[in-house]
This record gives C-alpha cells, structure tokens and sequence, in this order.
C-alpha cells in the first residue's frame, strides 16, 4: 500500500471529465488520504477566461459531483488557490506548503491518448515537482479496500529496471501500487545488443541460445524481488537494443496498464531532471505514469532491499536463485530481437 497522508490534483473546470480527480479520490480512499484540489493553470491562462470566483464555484461543484458516492468525508477534501491568476509556480509553490506527497494529473481530454511530456503545464509539473506524479489515462484505475473485491482481470504494471537503487525505488512503488490495483508486474531489463561474430558452426548454434550476460540478468533481476507472502505476479522480461525504444516498445505491444519508473541522479539534475531513458520513454509512451523521485519522498516503506549480487555488476556475481523458495510468483521470459 502507498503511504500518502496528502494528495493534490488540478482540475480544468471546462473539462467534460475528470479522470485525475476520480484516479485521486480512489488513491485517498485506500490510503485514508486528504485530497486537495487547485484550479489547472490553464484555467486561468486564457485570455477572457471566466472570473476566478467562478472557476472556484464551478470546481467546488465538480468536487461536489465526485465525491456524492465516495466515502471519503467532507473535511478530506480541501479545494484552494482562490486567486486571480493561477500558474504552474504557484501550483509548486502550494505543494512545498501544504507538505503534499503525491501530485495526480491528467492530459488534455480533446486530444486522445497522449504522452505525458507531451502538455506543457503537464511536462512542467513532472520536470519540476520534488514528489510523486501520478499521470492517469482517460479510464481510472480503482483501488481495491479492505473487504471488497475490485479487481480488474489481466492490469498490467510496467517497471522498466537497470539495477541502480533509484530502479529499486520505482519496483517498490509498483509492488505497493500492483497490491492496491490487484495488477501483475512486468519487470523489464533492456541491455545493449551484444556483437557476434560468427566464426563456426557451433558459435551460430551457441547464438540460438541464451547469452550469459543475459542469463546473469535474469538472475539479477529475480534477486531483486522479495521473500514474503504470496502478492503479484511478477514476469521477468529481457530485451536487447536501445532503452526507450524496447520500453515503448513494449508497453505498447503488452498494452501495459500503467509504467512505473523513477528519476535518476546520474546526471545532472539541472540540465536533465528526469533522467535521459526516462525523459524519452515520457514523450513517446502514451499510458498512464507513475514517476518516482530519485531526489525526494518515498511512499513505501523500506521493507525490503535486493538480495546480495544483484546490484553487482562484476562477473559472476548475481546470486544463484534457482533453488530458493518465495511467495512471490515468477516468470522468466526473453527475447533477442528488437521487437517486443
């Protein structure tokens, strides 16, 4: 489960839907979290848009709305920012305030599925802000509740991983996210495709067959999921070629409900915030995100960490898991072609 005491979600009040409102109010419900909802920039950003006091009434209507069949009580949800000019500064100015944790949005509704770097208000939200975001799709994602059953047959959550702990912290969330959303895990590993040269017969037989690097990578990557209860399901995936590419690849062709991945501080965080991998993935994948912080909160607990070898990258290093027992149910597949 995802530990968040404080969500904020902006609100466009000329949108027909509002799938971030519901996708936050469905959150705060499993978390027991307070909901703040904000008038969108754009709201305010269009020349002869109605006065604010109208948008503020028109967005206390559509909380209104939201939350007739919510159980959520009245005092957890906080709508604010009555000001005359609403922006994107403003908006991280009240998050660093108001302590928030966790930021859902949506994208544009007239324009189909997009990618989430893909709006300016939405790209300077998940560039700049220090916690969480959660960018849905057009359809919410409904938690399920202590007692009640709401699953949803064959949810898929994607997290891309190379190893580094900023990886581990995106699998954390998926795994408390996967739990909340009784959803499978596709834990995927791209590596850089290997050059052969073929010298004999038996080095083309040898390429039919799983490489060591990638057979080492399969271990790698099942050494990073935990003993413990039975929880999802998680599907170990190995492609070859370039990262963004295969993880667009792939959640397209697994139609994969939901990415969930992680900033990264190996590069500078001024000139690139995101991450290179992740910059590219969130300008193509056009699926909802989950995006973790390499530099702030953590909504999981640190219950759990890798077992030895798998953030060892020297030869021979990852653990020999064939044998060990686990709740967690595995399954190892991979492939040696771009295509995922």
């Amino acid at each position: 489960m995802l530990h968040a005491k404080t969500i904020l979600c902006p609100v466009h009040p000329g949108a027909d839907a509002h799938p971030s409102l519901m996708q936050a109010l469905s959150l705060a419900e499993t978390c027991r979290a307070t909901v703040h909802v904000v008038p969108h920039p754009e709201a305010t950003a269009t020349p002869g848009a109605a006065p604010v006091r109208s948008l503020h009434n028109r967005i206390l209507d559509i909380v209104a709305a939201a939350t007739s069949g919510s159980p959520l009580p009245p005092r957890s949800i906080i709508t604010a920012l009555d000001e005359d000019v609403i922006t994107v500064d403003r908006i991280l100015e009240y998050v660093e305030q108001e302590d928030i944790d966790l930021v859902v949005l949506d994208t544009p509704s007239d324009r189909g599925p997009i990618p989430a770097l893909a709006s300016e208000p939405t790209r300077q939200f998940v560039t700049r802000l220090n916690v969480p975001v959660f960018v849905t799709g057009r359809s919410v994602m409904r938690c399920g509740t202590v007692g009640e059953d709401h699953s949803t047959p064959g949810r898929r959550i994607l997290v891309p991983t190379d190893f580094s702990e900023n990886s581990m912290s995106a699998l954390r969330h998926a795994f408390a996210m996967a739990i909340d959303l009784d959803a499978e895990i596709d834990l995927l590993h791209v590596m850089d495709r290997p050059q052969y040269v073929a010298l004999n017969d038996t080095d083309m037989l040898s390429l039919s067959d799983a490489t060591l690097p990638e057979r080492k990578a399969k271990r790698r990557a099942q050494a990073l999921l935990p003993d413990g209860p039975l929880y999802p399901t998680v599907h170990v995936h190995i492609r070859h070629g370039d990262a963004a590419d295969q993880i667009g690849q792939f959640a397209t062709k697994r139609d994969s409900d939901l990415l969930v991945t992680s900033t990264h501080g190996t590069i500078s965080r001024e000139q690139h915030p995101l991450g290179h991998v992740v910059e590219r993935v969130l300008r193509r994948v056009a699926r909802p995100v989950f995006l973790t912080r390499a530099f702030g909160r953590s909504l999981v607990g640190e219950s759990w960490t890798p077992r030895a070898g798998a953030n060892d990258g020297a030869p021979g290093s990852a653990p020999d898991v064939s044998a060990r027992t686990t709740g967690w149910k595995t399954n190892t597949e991979s492939s040696t072609t771009d295509a995922a």
